[in-house]
């Protein structure tokens, strides 16, 4: 019988998740910054394929340190978690046994109060500074989406452009709870470690710094899963250990039928827009931009490369690097529905990626 449960990933230690704009000298934005060795960041939140990956080693019905598997526990295995990890090049829908669907991403824990928050990427037409009565600038508290659009003609069509967007302060990187809207910085929710060791794999032997990341005030990290699980496995605290460190993180699950996209639309509802809207609630593959279907966008991109365990437990690149839409961007569009279906892709929507959340207009 398939279940919905909130699985949380608490970290019991700090972890480290790459990708591939991780090296950075101090000083330097990621995108000048490819070729650099020395500094290297982790990302702050695991991928949807880690979480799935964390999911399938734990419903895994033969655990091997080897990975040597005759071929009756190879096929207990694949019945249970699938055959293949997950190939965003797949054009038939992969099937991962017990695991049926995974939601994208999300921080949940307590907020100052006591009071229990979800927290989702804040959508980036968020207004990061106001002005006070006084004409000086402050920071928002709670998500406050642009609202002074001009309409210009141009030789793509009718565009909108966001009169009211600080460019000296960017887009929003942040979280919002959607419960009210509340803002939590980075510094809210993250912390750092930053470790030193030796590279010896260059001719010359140096010095690299390596920062970890961890999470504060006893936030998780969280999914909803649809789960043709046992019981007694569900019922249980697991463990796993993910990232390039093999971090320590507990696995809880509590049975809870919920829909965040259904949560997060009903949030977003409430702030009042003229034009047709899309939010990118997890990273997403985007086949099809579609420029004369969008009329304006506050997004950012960023560089996703899997990985694929081979026999013996050899971890491996997959050799494809995508540019994904980062989860917060946002679109105005003409027709959301055109939109979100030409960048629909089942089998990444199935572990929680390109999850879009539509909005109409008036």
């Amino acid at each position: 019988m398939v279940k919905t449960y909130k699985i949380t990933f608490k970290p019991a230690e700090p972890y480290f998740f790459g990708n591939e704009k991780n090296f950075v000298f101090p000083g330097q934005t990621q995108k000048s910054a490819y070729s650099s060795s020395y500094f290297i960041k982790s990302e702050k939140t695991p991928s949807q394929s880690t979480i799935l990956g964390a999911l399938r080693y734990i419903f895994l019905v033969h655990k091997k340190t080897d990975f040597k598997y005759d071929k009756y526990e190879k096929e207990d295995n694949e019945k249970a978690v699938g055959e293949a990890s997950f190939d965003a090049e797949r054009n038939d829908v992969q099937q991962f046994g017990i695991i049926k669907k995974v939601s994208p991403v999300f921080l949940c824990g307590k907020d100052k109060k006591g009071s229990n928050v979800t927290l989702i990427p804040t959508p980036m037409d968020h207004k990061i500074v106001v002005a006070d009565e006084n004409g000086k600038k402050i920071k928002t508290t709670e998500y406050t989406p642009f609202s002074d659009y001009i309409q210009a003609e141009t030789s793509e069509g009718k565009k909108l452009y966001a009169d009211d967007f600080d460019v000296k302060e960017g887009l929003a990187h942040n979280y919002c709870a959607v419960e009210n809207g509340e803002i939590y910085e980075s510094e809210d929710l993250f912390t750092t470690d930053l470790r030193i060791g030796i590279n010896r794999s260059s001719k010359r032997d140096g010095f690299f710094k390596k920062e970890y990341s961890m999470l504060k005030n006893d936030f998780s990290f969280a999914v909803y899963a649809e789960l043709d699980a046992d019981d007694a496995v569900t019922a249980s605290v697991q463990h796993v250990f993910l990232g390039q460190g093999k971090s320590a993180f507990s696995v809880t699950f509590t049975e809870e039928k919920k829909d965040l996209s259904k949560t997060v639309e009903c949030f977003l509802k409430k702030f009042k827009r003229e034009y047709q809207f899309v939010y990118c609630l997890s990273d997403s593959f985007i086949t099809d931009f579609d420029d004369e279907n969008v009329l304006f966008c506050a997004i950012d991109t960023k560089d996703y490369r899997s990985f694929r365990t081979k026999e013996q437990g050899r971890i491996e690149k997959d050799g494809n690097l995508y540019h994904l839409l980062k989860a917060g961007s946002i679109l105005y569009v003409n027709d959301a529905e055109q939109w979100t279906s030409k960048n629909k892709k089942e089998n990444a929507k199935n572990i929680g990626f390109n999850s879009f959340v539509k909005i109409g207009g008036k």
